[in-house]
């Protein structure tokens, strides 16, 4: 379970990543994402927690916490590759734990676009009706792996030893 959670880390710095770079996010990183949510609840059906339904309910859980952003894409508010890393990462995140992901997504969302405000005003370059990229779009998958990474560091902290955990 460690292993895997370090594993979704490492596939989440990759599309914080590539839509800090492109703002997009690569569909293969996505479903390496989705993958390892996918290992995860197969791990815990395997431990016997939850029956045949803690493969299942995870599934059920990421789609029904990526329609709302649905809407969202479909206004053109959000990025498909966001809608997507949000869905996947709640699979990575588990039924416990996707309320909290979804909140500290809300949260880490509203810091990254505050960031990228003040960054274009310092730099000058969003001040009235700018054309430019980086003032009209946030790279809302930074905050998706922020939260997402957040989560996975949670879960690793609660699978290690008294111990070594403090």
């Amino acid at each position: 379970m460690v292993a895997l959670h370090g594993l979704a880390i490492l596939f989440l710095v990759a599309a914080a990543a590539h839509d800090l770079r492109d703002r997009r996010i690569d569909n293969r990183i996505v479903l390496a994402v989705a993958g390892t949510g996918m290992a995860l609840a197969v791990h815990a059906w395997s431990m016997g927690t939850g029956g045949l339904s803690a493969a299942i309910v995870p599934v059920l859980v990421a789609v029904a916490a990526g329609l709302p952003f649905v809407g969202l894409f479909a206004l053109g508010l959000m990025g498909g590759g966001d809608v997507k890393l949000i869905a996947a990462t709640s699979l990575v995140a588990g039924p416990a734990q996707t309320a909290d992901f979804l909140i500290l997504t809300c949260l880490m969302g509203g810091l990254v676009a505050g960031l990228i405000w003040v960054r274009g005003i310092a730099l000058g370059r969003c001040a009235g009706h700018s054309r430019d990229t980086d003032c009209q779009t946030v790279p809302y998958g930074v905050a998706i792996a922020g939260a997402g990474i957040w989560i996975s560091l949670s879960a690793i902290a609660g699978a290690l030893p008294a111990e070594i955990a403090s």
